[in-house]
This record gives structure tokens, sequence and C-alpha cells, in this order.
């Protein structure tokens, strides 16, 4: 999710097994996409470093430590990719061009997950119409610049029900940013195409698709345990297979409903939250088109003084929150598909800080 909404799930914009029709399904499947990690591998991630820290914003201050809480959580499994937020607005840009270049260096990232926004009408317009083109082609440069392959979600969640991206935009702004990011970073950004569940309960997804010409990786959400059994979210995995797309799971977090309309809570104990890992975990041995994952173990509270509105406020999901939480998913992350830092350093060709 993402940056600046002002809905429930707009909270995230602002910081976060059957057989497949006409489709391989063999564990050992690849597609041949820029960055897909070997058959049968899964790239691990964590996020979010939010879209306030761009701008030094005081709720993002302790962005970084979040990361700092899960590195120490999974120990030797550090994850490979780490993700980031940016709108081609001058503000976010000048932030993000400063300060993104030498926190991956400092923490020798070898990949990186970069959701540009841009859902606010008058800015999807500026994307669509190439008014906002300077300042993509400076974040473009400085993705370049600092070397390190990008998984790139462009519009992500265009499908939502709380902030939609204009059906008569989305696509021609999709392919400006693509054909943007391709022509001044060629060969170092991935476009990811990244749908929310939500939206496919009275949307078709492909209406907003750009083409697989303009389309690396298909993208999804998964934050409601309901989320990663219902038929339509299997239906845009399927298709995403016959499409021949590596998908990512760009964003995801235990979330439930809560007792309230338009609540959410965070697990409620720890065989809830297991349960919810549990759940993401066999979602990705279930698709082996999933080839990536972002997971969003982070304080969401400190958020809540920009969205008061929410009934509840948003969860503290960090692992310490339900002792012994973090020695259950260390096995699940230690499974041997998932590549982690040290790895994806050597098939990405990332040195370490000492190198660098």
């Amino acid at each position: 999710m993402s940056y600046g909404r002002k809905s429930l799930v707009a909270l995230l914009l602002v910081m976060a097994g059957c057989a497949v029709t006409g489709a391989p399904r063999s564990e050992k499947s690849t597609y041949g996409a820029l960055f897909e990690p070997p058959a049968g591998r899964v790239l691990h991630g964590w996020g979010q470093i939010s879209g306030y820290w761009n701008w030094d914003d005081p709720v993002a201050k302790d962005d970084a430590r979040d990361l700092d809480d899960y590195d120490r959580a999974v120990g030797s499994d550090q994850p490979a990719i780490v993700s980031f937020y940016v709108a081609p607005v001058e503000n976010q840009v000048t932030g993000f061009i400063k300060k993104y270049p030498a926190f991956v260096k400092a923490r020798s990232i070898p990949v990186t997950q970069v959701g540009i926004y841009f859902m606010d009408a008058f800015l999807h317009k500026k994307v669509a119409m190439g008014e906002a083109d300077d300042e993509l082609r400076r974040i473009f440069r400085t993705l370049k610049e600092s070397g390190v392959p990008v998984l790139l979600r462009v519009g992500y969640e265009f499908n939502s029900h709380w902030n939609p991206y204009d059906l008569k935009l989305y696509v021609t702004a999709y392919r400006r940013v693509t054909d943007l990011a391709r022509a001044e970073a060629p060969g170092l950004v991935a476009t990811v195409w990244h749908a929310e569940p939500e939206g496919f309960a009275d949307r078709d997804f492909m209406e907003w698709y750009p083409g697989d010409e303009y389309v690396d990786w298909w993208g999804l959400s998964l934050f409601y345990p309901e989320h990663m059994t219902d038929t339509r979210t299997g239906t845009f995995m399927e298709a995403a297979a016959r499409h021949r797309k590596p998908v990512l799971i760009g964003e995801c977090s235990p979330w439930f409903r809560g007792e309230k309309p338009g609540t959410l809570r965070g697990p409620a104990s720890l065989a809830e939250a297991k349960g919810w890992y549990d759940g993401l975990f066999r979602f990705i041995e279930k698709y082996p088109q999933v080839k990536g994952f972002n997971v969003i173990v982070v304080d969401w509270t400190r958020w809540n003084t920009k969205f008061s509105q929410i009934p509840g406020g948003l969860p503290d999901v960090r692992f310490d929150r339900w002792p012994g939480l973090d020695a259950d998913y260390r096995i699940l992350i230690g499974d041997k598909r998932f590549i982690h830092a040290t790895e994806a350093r050597v098939i990405y060709g990332r040195k370490t800080s000492s190198q660098e």
C-alpha cells in the first residue's frame, strides 16, 4: 500500500497448489525475467523505508530501527531486498536522491524494491502527460548511479478501492514511467505491475494491464489472511503464470479485520501471529511463480499521528510483540528455497561495504 492516502488502507501508501491451465507448474519453472532468481528460488525481502523518510518527517525516524530489529530477529538470514517509496514531486525526489545511495551502500543491500506512486489525480495526469519527466529522470539516474538492481513497482495497487488509479490515465502513465526507467537506467530496473486483492471483488484487473512488453514482473499485496486463500487471488496468480511473469509479493504484513467496520488490528495472540505467517509461506509454496516477497515487520503505530481518523489506529507488528514468534519465523525463512542477502550479493554482483 502507499503513502498519502486518507483512508484505512491508504496508510500504507504514505509510508506500506492447484494446476495452472496453460502455464508451467514445476518448482523448477523460470520465466527469464530481469532479476528473476534461479529456478525454484525466492528472494527474501523486508519493508519498509517509508515515503516520509525522504523528507525526514519525524514519523520516519525509526524506519531504520525497524530494519535493524528485523535483521537481529533473522540472524544470518538477512533480507536480500529492502523496499523504498518515492513520488515524482520535488520535496520527495530531492530527499530520495540525497539519502538512497548512501543508505544502500552503507548496508550493502543487494536488491531494492522502489515504489513509484502518483495516485493523486493532479499528479497522475502530470505523469501521464510527461509533465513529471524531469523528476522521474532524477530518480532513475540516482538508481543507475547507485548500481543496485531495482524492482520498480509503478503505480502500485492500481485497482484499490480506496484510491484507484484512473483507467484512462494509468496505462499511459505506467508505460511512460517504464520507458523513462529503461532509458535512464538500462538493465538495472525491472518493472512490476502490482495489484491489490480487495480490488479483485468487482474489477477486472486486466483492464489496467500495460502489456507484456512493459511489464517484467507482476506484483501483489497480501495483508488480510483471507486474501491468501481467496479464489480471486488464485485467478490473478494463474494469469501471471499464463503471461509467463514471475510474481513479487511487494507488501505483506499480519493484519486482521477489526470488530468495527473500517478498522484493522494486529494478531491477537502468538498462535494467530504464527497462523498468519504459516499462511503466507503456504501461499509461496503453492505458487512457484512467486519469486520474491517483502514482509513489512514494523511498528505501524508511529504513523497514527498522520492517520488519526482511523478508528483504533494501526498495529505494531514487530516480532517482539509475541515472544517466540521470531524463532518460528527463522525456521520458515531458513528453508533452502529462500535467497538471503549474502547469496544475493553473489547472484547480483554486489560487493560488501568494505569492498566499495
